[in-house]
């Protein structure tokens, strides 16, 4: 399973948990983009969209949110194997 979202945790958070519900022990999750950044958004940076700065707040911005996703659910869950480095990993098993 690809995962390639909106990049920010409101969005692919829970896609995260909905696509866990669908994948099967043996299956792979592969997240895009594990490096990118509102701040670093050629599109949704602040200072080319500035509603951007509205929306979210500048730790929101500077972050990383796949990254945070992956550290703050998927590297958590013991049903999950890192495969490669910061994008894919194996669903083990089932809860």
């Amino acid at each position: 399973m690809f995962l390639d979202g909106a990049h920010t945790w409101a969005h692919d958070a829970l896609a995260f948990f909905l696509a866990d519900r669908l994948l099967r022990p043996g299956g792979h999750i592969d997240f895009d983009d594990f490096d990118w950044s509102l701040a670093r958004s050629p599109t949704l940076r602040p200072s080319v969209f500035p509603r951007t700065a509205e929306d979210f707040t500048e730790e929101q911005i500077e972050c990383r949110q796949v990254e945070s996703i992956l550290d703050l659910l998927v590297r958590r869950d013991a049903r999950y194997v890192e495969v490669v480095p910061n994008k894919i990993f194996r669903k083990i098993r089932d809860q």
